[in-house]
């Protein structure tokens, strides 16, 4: 909820902010042509958006603000929205920013007048308990522990919190759009390194995250994303077959194109032939960070 508002409160601190999502689609477009090739083949995704150095700065305007450029204050709330929550007093990220890649679909948070809706409703009835309250007014530094204690207790789990779940041999299939225009993606990159750093790679056997390149919030985007979680983790149960690559697909009536999904910290690589709408001609493969 503290990024969400952070994100919406980027475009929204003055009119000079605003960006259309005519622009957020043109700095997208840009964010992908410039690292649409990072991983081997030009296909249309970014699929390391973790790495991508696409600046929106390249797209300032010359002059007067058009529909096919970004102002300073633009470029300003855009990197703000990469960067996610930071606390003013001490420089420090509070949660993280959103990736290159999802700026087509950062409208569902970032246009209109006011925070997205869920936002409002959150600190307004949970949080301050005031229906008059301005988003404006939210302190980084002094109201983020208040936002967090209104919830922590029911929602949260911290990487900390599954070692009976996982010692009991249960299993735990996590997966996320590296393009998510709502659940900043890192965040599930971060609860995993978190969850094998706290338990090792053996006690963690039972959780695997696969990250989806351009898929936005559970579905959608620029890649490939329908699989059957279900079928994967049920063979992982019954069968003792841990998913070491999950084939996504295109939904039904989208040109046919299907990609391996992997283990993370495994990305798809592409063989170099054959077509790379075509999920065999990708290997799995661990890179560095």
């Amino acid at each position: 909820m503290v990024s969400s508002l952070w994100t919406g409160s980027a475009t929204l601190k003055d009119s000079a902010s605003r960006i259309s999502p005519q622009q957020f689609d043109l700095a997208h477009k840009a964010a992908v042509a410039t690292c649409d090739a990072d991983d081997g083949v030009t296909d249309g995704i970014i699929s390391a958006p973790n790495r991508c150095r696409f600046d929106p700065a390249r797209l300032q305007c010359p002059g007067a603000d058009t529909a096919a450029c970004l102002t300073a204050p633009q470029i300003a709330a855009l990197r703000a929205i990469y960067q996610g929550p930071r606390n003013p007093r001490t420089g420090e990220s509070i949660f993280p920013g959103f990736e290159r890649g999802s700026e087509a679909m950062l409208p569902i948070q970032a246009s209109g007048t006011e925070p997205f809706p869920a936002v409002l409703s959150y600190f307004r009835d949970l949080v301050f308990v005031d229906t008059k309250w301005d988003h404006r007014s939210f302190d980084y530094d002094k109201d983020v522990t208040r936002a967090l204690r209104a919830h922590s207790e029911i929602v949260d789990v911290s990487p900390a919190g599954l070692d009976t779940y996982l010692a009991s041999g249960r299993k735990l299939l996590l997966s996320h759009g590296w393009a998510d225009p709502l659940v900043p993606p890192m965040t599930s990159v971060n609860f995993y390194r978190e969850l094998t750093a706290h338990l090792g790679a053996t006690k963690t056997a039972g959780a695997r995250l696969f990250m989806i390149p351009g898929m936005g919030h559970c579905e959608g985007g620029d890649g490939p994303f329908v699989f059957d979680a279900i079928d994967a983790i049920d063979k992982w149960v019954e069968l003792g077959r841990a998913p070491d690559r999950i084939v996504v697909s295109n939904p039904p009536g989208a040109p046919a194109r299907t990609r391996p999904i992997c283990p993370f910290p495994q990305e798809a690589a592409y063989s170099g032939t054959g077509s790379s709408n075509d999920a065999k001609n990708f290997r799995c493969r661990r890179v560095e960070p």
